[in-house]
């Protein structure tokens, strides 16, 4: 295993610590992203220290972008199911972006770790999903399955808010009216200020924002 140490950098620890407030500041080293998606490009697979639970926030990382880097359909969904429930913030959450296979290979794993007991594992199928199936490759059933994964922790409705975003700036009337059947006010308020903040979601979709019913 590398020695990730070498790497740390205190005043990127310390920025990243404020922005996971429920991480131990000890468990942090402060390894920067770049470096690790370096690092993970170039160690070999076999040697990397795959047992878990590591020790360090940016060992998880790595972990993730290992995961990335895989070309083995099968191998990653094995290491998937391996790492994810260890994983315990949004950040490594969403480094997960795993390459192999096509992403309908995924979706027999995906859709049941919706409704996982796992926070961080419901998450992860949730920005899954709003990388992958809010575009072309869009169905209503899979927003119903999404934003009914059980939950109401606020990393799972940031989430969830997201994805929102995500599919009103593909799919505009679709994200308005999928926002609308939403029972959860907090999801609803997060998408609505993500919608406002987006650069590339046209004013007019924003007007109609103002006037859906359940403002």
């Amino acid at each position: 295993m590398v020695d990730l140490k070498k790497y740390a950098d205190d005043g990127y620890k310390e920025f990243q610590s404020s922005l996971i407030p429920n991480l131990p500041k000890e468990k942090i080293l402060g390894v920067r992203i770049p470096q690790l998606r370096k690092i993970a490009r170039e160690f070999d697979q076999k040697d990397f220290h795959w047992e878990l639970p590591h020790k360090y926030y940016d060992e998880y990382n790595l972990h993730a972008l290992m995961i990335n880097e895989m070309t083995d359909f099968n191998e990653v969904i094995s290491k998937l199911q391996d790492l994810l429930p260890f994983v315990d913030n949004w950040a490594t959450c969403d480094l997960i972006r795993p390459k192999a296979g096509d992403t309908r290979d995924y979706l027999p794993y995906i859709n049941p770790w919706l409704e996982s007991d796992h926070l961080y594992t419901r998450r992860f199928a949730i920005v899954f999903h709003l990388r992958n199936f809010t575009g072309d490759d869009y169905e209503k059933n899979f927003a119903i399955k999404v934003l009914s994964a059980p939950g109401d922790e606020y990393y799972l409705n940031m989430a969830k808010g997201w994805y929102l975003q995500q599919l009103t700036l593909n799919h505009p009337e679709e994200g308005l009216f999928m926002m609308d059947q939403v029972a959860n006010r907090d999801v609803q308020k997060i998408a609505r200020q993500k919608i406002r903040d987006s650069r590339m979601i046209s004013q007019g979709i924003k007007d109609k924002l103002t006037k859906s019913r359940n403002l």
